[in-house]
């Protein structure tokens, strides 16, 4: 149980810093949009 949860958490983390990388990359046109929809 212990093992299955340690793999979990290591793919969660693989996911997530390739999530960040895109976030990261359209969050600069995210962030203009956001304050184009907020004006």
């Amino acid at each position: 149980m212990l093992l299955i949860l340690l793999v979990l958490s290591e793919i969660m983390g693989q996911i997530g810093r390739k999530m960040e990388r895109f976030w990261h990359e359209i969050g600069t046109s995210t962030t203009v949009f956001a304050d184009i929809l907020v004006l």
